[in-house]
């Protein structure tokens, strides 16, 4: 270590020129440190004035964005009033009532609302304060706001317009910012306030999408010092009064766009500006966190200081330095070993960390000799460890050499494909496959120095995990099959060779029937069972691919794909061939399946397309085929069916139909449809008791459509939902104004039960028409049950506990069972037409008549018979205790208009109907 003493003593001149060295060095190191500060110091101010600049900038923009959408609120509300002055509604009280309360007002506010998104609600008040007018709901509900702000504030002065503090919404909960007009009439007497309600969190998101990172704070305050709006949002701080705090008072005072550094409301100090809004009593005030703000010049003091102590250092070691060549050559020498001693130490780090990667490495210099290798990477390549031992230092045809003595003939053969490639000279990558299955990734590049670098890699198992995941990608994980992508792979590769050659195929698209039932009954587990059996036994049935057979592929659910093998020979029958094929999947799926203790039996349908002669590109084929399973599977379950050049024109058509359909529910009053009612007739009395709904869509240009043309592609559509609203709606509308006791009954799709919200959507509709719930009646499918068992259950019970009557339609077509109707206490069980039709000339329909008469008056129903025309029919159904008939001997349905000549015709009930026969009377009539 070098002694200052020593190196003061001013006793030859090297010692002078240390000393010098020293006193220049600190002198220095004081300006450095000096103008280091200073530069600093100028930098912070410099950071925050940008920083006031722009927080000015970004008050501006707010200000003006804020301002807008406030503006535009007013607007609405002055474009409202004037709609009523225009239309004479401001003159006087009554008239101002009957315009704020009027439907088209309503729906006038409120797609004003649609267009703004910062718009909460529009309300209008009467001079006592109460509503007579709003967006929320029609007619509007008479709550009293005389005790709101804005409303004593408007009626205790001459203001006309008045922005309130912040209030929570009654109908939200959310916070709101009225904006309130006083209403006059033509001499200036006040009517009443037009008060819209801004959503406070729509200023927050928008100070949100436009702060400038992290630390931002943006208030949207009153000339009264109240906040109204802050982002990030504090609940605590909306709506209090901050007038007499610095956060507010500070800006306020000084002048536009300037900035001051003050402690916010939160605690956390800011650079702080405030801009007014030049229309409206309000300020948008921008405060950028200071620390926030100087965090980059910490970092560049934080460089600087290290960029000073650096420099100070290094100012400090060539001082040294010179000192230590004073000092003499010796020190000089000893550095000079330290450095080398450094440097071979570095050496052998690289060299240890050459040995320890997984890669195999060798680089090889200008002479074309190996200078480096890490030899416990040798295992890689395949060469002994004896031969990595002499590789060093030798050239490359003599390691192949070495290799081939050594019978290492994989590394013998990858040095031999190294050659070209180093005589080429270009970067390059390959795989090298090892006779012993291994796999390996080349990576070769030459040096700046003339030599060149290979590395080596072990990707066998990658590789194998590669060609799994392009297998999955392919292949269905359930069956093992090809997916569509394999499918459409096998279609892009068989069609050229069809084309070329004058081949013939077809595209088999299949379509298992029921196993939704399956699935939905018995579980996904058997359902999948189910879907491996299929697979067996179509495999069993057609010719394998690789002895040119049969392709088959699942397309995903319950519906799989064959693709014929080709036929060359032009006497060959393609059609014929797929016909045999198609027959021999129908039969062999239609066997029963035993699975899980289950005896299932499915079945399939089934739709071909030929090739050439239906299409020549995969996608064209499967469409094609695609329209024939569904001609399939309208003539009956478990048959084939040919594509014909017709299936797409009435695909055309169906399509035509949805538009159509579309069309029509988009009209604001969908006049296209009407609602029909035929009367429901009491046994006993002969009076009606009801009436059912029954839509009709009377198109303009192809006349009346039957529901069975639309209601299907409504459904698969998702129109049923619209449709149901519709009828429901109008049905209850006409319905309420009935004589009370009659009832109407209305038909729920199965789709409409898995619609969020169904029960809401169907109180909101009595609600709305006033109708009481005891008198509508909802009649479901047992379909409507098989789709969610649980769910739709659930959903009965809720309307039911709100006084809606159920019934179960069409009872004893579909998938009849007691079991539903031990899950739920039906009111009503309609017995479909096709028992009544045949009861009087079939015994065994007879029979299923008066079981089910039997069982409803066991459960205390009412059982209500279908499709009724003769007297005879009448007659026995009164034997067999049925309660209720519908039919064309009572009426055909009928326009709401000819509903009051129907129950003046004959007759309705004073009371409801009551409840099935008792047990006892029918045991009675039976002995």
């Amino acid at each position: 270590m070098i002694s200052f003493d020593r190196m003061l003593r001013p006793v030859d001149r090297e010692g002078r020129i240390v000393t010098w060295l020293i006193f220049g060095g600190v002198a220095l190191s004081i300006c450095i440190i000096t103008a280091s500060a200073v530069l600093a110091w100028l930098a912070r101010e410099r950071t925050l004035a940008d920083a006031g600049r722009e927080a000015n900038n970004l008050a501006f923009v707010l200000a003006d964005h804020t301002e807008r959408a406030i503006q535009a609120v007013d607007l609405a509300i002055e474009a409202t009033l004037e709609r009523g002055r225009a239309a004479g509604a401001l003159s006087n009280a009554e008239d101002y009532a009957a315009w704020a309360g009027s439907r088209a007002t309503h729906d006038s506010m409120h797609d004003r609302i649609g267009v703004l998104p910062q718009l909460d609600g529009v309300i209008l008040l009467g001079a006592d304060g109460v509503v007579v007018g709003s967006t929320r709901s029609w007619p509007p509900r008479p709550v009293n706001n005389a005790d709101r702000e804005y409303f004593r504030t408007l009626v205790g002065s001459g203001l006309d317009i008045y922005v309130a503090r912040p209030i929570r919404s009654r109908a939200t909960g959310e916070w709101v910012i009225p904006i309130a007009h006083r209403i006059r009439d033509a001499d200036g007497a006040f009517l009443g306030v037009a008060a819209a309600t801004i959503q406070s969190r729509y200023f927050v998101r928008l100070f949100g999408t436009l702060a400038l990172g992290e630390g931002v704070s943006i208030s949207l305050v009153s000339d009264r010092g109240i906040v109204m709006a802050r982002y990030p949002h504090i609940e605590g701080l909306i709506s209090r009064d901050i007038s007499g705090e610095n956060a507010f008072a500070v800006p306020a005072r000084q002048p536009e766009g300037e900035h001051n550094r003050i402690v916010g409301i939160d605690g956390v100090e800011r650079v702080t500006v405030g801009r007014t809004l030049s229309r409206f009593p309000l300020r948008v005030h921008v405060g950028l966190s200071v620390d926030n703000v100087l965090a980059p010049w910490y970092e560049i003091v934080r460089r600087l200081a290290f960029g000073v102590v650096a420099l100070l250092l290094i100012l400090a070691a060539g001082i040294m330095a010179a000192i230590r060549m004073i000092r003499g050559e010796a020190r000089a020498a000893q550095e000079r070993a330290r450095l080398q001693g450094a440097l071979s130490s570095q050496q052998d780090e690289f060299r240890q960390v050459v040995e320890g990667i997984s890669q195999a490495v060798w680089r090889f210099g200008a002479d074309g000799r190996m200078v480096l290798c890490n030899s416990e990477r040798g295992g890689i390549l395949g060469l002994p460890p004896a031969v990595e031992a002499k590789a060093p230092g030798l050239a490359l045809d003599a390691l192949q050499h070495l290799a081939k003595e050594a019978g290492a003939d994989g590394a013998a053969e990858l040095i031999r494909q190294l050659a070209p490639i180093i005589a080429a000279g270009n970067p390059t990558s390959f795989l090298h496959a090892l006779p012993e299955g291994r796999t390996l990734a080349v990576i070769w590049r030459p040096m700046g120095d003339g030599g060149w670098l290979a590395t080596f890699e072990d990707v066998t198992e990658r590789h194998a995990a590669e060609a799994r995941e392009r297998f999955l990608a392919r292949h269905d994980t359930l069956t093992g099959l090809p997916n569509r992508l394999g499918l459409q792979e096998h279609l892009a590769s068989l069609l050229p060779r069809l084309a070329e050659g004058g081949g013939r195929a077809a595209v088999l698209y299949m379509d298992l029937d029921r196993f939704k039932e399956v699935n939905d009954t018995l579980g996904h587990p058997t359902g999948d069972a189910l879907l491996k059996a299929v697979v067996d036994r179509i495999r069993r049935r057609i010719r394998a691919v690789r002895d040119g057979g049969d392709f088959v592929a699942r397309l995903g659910g319950d519906e799989f794909a064959v693709v014929t093998g080709p036929a060359f020979n032009v006497t060959a029958d393609a059609a014929a061939d797929a016909a045999t094929v198609a027959e021999r999947l129908v039969q062999a799926i239609g066997e029963p399946f035993d699975l899980n203790g289950h005896r299932i039996v499915v079945g399939c349908s089934i739709g071909i397309a030929l090739i050439p002669a239906d299409g020549t590109t995969g996608d064209l084929l499967l469409r094609h085929a695609d329209l024939a399973l569904y001609r399939a599977k309208h003539q009956g379950r478990g048959h084939h069916c040919f594509f014909e050049p017709e299936m797409g024109a009435a695909a055309q058509t169906r399509r035509e139909l949805e538009m159509e359909l579309r069309r029509a529910l988009e009209q604001p009053e969908p006049q296209e449809f009407m609602v029909q009612y035929q009367p429901l007739v009491a046994v006993g009395s002969r009076a009606i008791t009801g009436f059912e709904a029954l839509l009709r869509w009377q198109h303009p240009e192809r006349g009346l459509i039957s529901p069975a043309e639309f209601i299907p592609i409504a459904e698969e559509v998702g129109l049923i939902g619209a449709l149901g609203e519709l009828v429901l709606t109008r049905a209850c509308r006409e319905a309420k104004t009935w004589p009370g006791p009659v009832r109407i009954a209305v038909n729920v799709s199965a789709l409409q039960f898995s619609r969020d919200r169904f029960v809401e959507s169907v109180l909101n509709i009595l609600d709305e028409t006033g109708l009481e719930p005891g008198r509508l009646e909802l009649e479901i499918t047992e379909g409507a049950l098989l789709r969610s068992t649980e769910t739709t259950v659930t959903l009965l019970h809720q309307l039911r506990a709100a006084g809606v009557r159920i019934a179960m339609d069409d009872f004893g077509t579909g998938y009849s069972s007691l079991s539903y109707l031990l899950a739920f206490p039906f009111d009503k069980i309609k017995v479909d037409r096709s028992f009544v039709g045949q009861a009087v000339l079939d015994a065994n329909a007879t029979a299923i008549v008066r079981a089910v008469a039997g069982l409803c008056a066991q459960l205390g129903v009412t059982m209500t018979a279908e499709g009724v025309e003769t007297e005879a029919q009448m007659r026995l159904l009164a034997a067999e205790g049925c309660n209720e008939v519908q039919g064309y001997l009572f009426g055909r349905p009928v326009d709401a208009s000819e509903v009051p000549g129907v129950m003046g015709r004959l007759g309705h009930i004073e009371r409801g109907i009551g409840r099935a026969p008792s047990l006892q009377h029918l045991l009675e009539k039976q002995r």
